[in-house]
């Protein structure tokens, strides 16, 4: 009985019909017939796939949102703004202060809003003697208004350069860098009060229609460059244009020759 056992077990062949796949695969199994100490460690070893990047991959990956440095230039330049805006309201209280300071002790204002409204009442009427009439009862005030305004350059012109410069543009501090973009305030009373004054006394005989047209002209444009001084000249003419119904260029063209001169030398110095 055991010759018979050990013969079948020796004499018998496999059936390939009845073959078993092992479930190890036949790379393991290659490896345990080859290497049966190291088949646990060498062949039970995972491979890690090697993934290449796709555009799935590459979109799913955090970046930086593009806008960032966008916004932080456009914050940049809104503090920018804001600091020069600052700057500039602050220069433009104390010009304001220094000349409301030295308007004080004189009644220009006054004057020039009585001259304004006769001027703009005896243009107004067709008949010539009820405009000479107007006209005459305004020379007591055109005196005191020339009189007034050329104490009042005057007393500026003793004022130290710093603080009587006005800004062309509005940019703080633009006085201490650059004072050619400026313009002396002292200079530009001397010429208004000079204009003012050749026109009341009326050295070239001009009739009384056209006295009273270039009379509203030197104090519009008197006017405009108090508040350029004050302010800037953009609310200057705006304000001229909102009172007077008048542009710069139009006061400009109604003053006499040698104030027109004498004011864009001071202006395009």
């Amino acid at each position: 009985m055991q010759q018979f056992e050990q013969f079948t077990v020796t004499n018998t062949r496999e059936n390939p019909l009845f073959r078993v796949p092992s479930p190890i695969g036949p790379q393991m199994a290659m490896c345990v017939q080859q290497r049966p100490d190291k088949a646990g460690s060498r062949c039970f070893k995972p491979r890690l796939a090697t993934r290449h990047p796709t555009s799935l991959h590459l979109a799913q990956r955090p970046s930086r949102p593009r806008h960032s440095a966008c916004m932080e230039f456009l914050s940049l330049l809104f503090l920018l703004a804001t600091a020069i805006h600052w700057l500039n309201t602050q220069g433009q209280r104390k010009r304001t202060a220094l000349l409301a300071e030295q308007l004080r002790p004189y009644q220009i204002e006054k004057h020039m809003e009585q001259l304004t409204g006769a001027y703009m009442r005896a243009l107004g009427e067709a008949e010539p003697e009820r405009q000479l009439q107007i006209l005459q009862l305004q020379e007591a005030a055109e005196q005191q208004l020339a009189t007034e305004f050329q104490n009042l350059a005057l007393e500026f012109a003793k004022l130290p350069a710093p603080v009587t410069r006005g800004l062309k543009l509005a940019l703080p501090f633009l006085d201490q860098l650059s004072p050619k973009a400026c313009f002396d305030m002292r200079r530009m009373l001397t010429v208004h009060a000079q204009g003012i004054e050749r026109t009341v006394t009326n050295r070239q005989g001009l009739a009384p229609k056209a006295r009273a047209f270039r009379m509203m002209g030197e104090m519009f444009l008197m006017q405009h460059s108090c508040h350029w001084f004050c302010k800037s000249k953009t609310i200057a003419s705006a304000r001229m244009l909102t009172q007077h119904q008048t542009r710069h260029e139009q006061a400009l063209d109604a003053v006499s020759p040698e104030t027109r001169e004498a004011y864009l030398d001071v202006v395009q110095a």
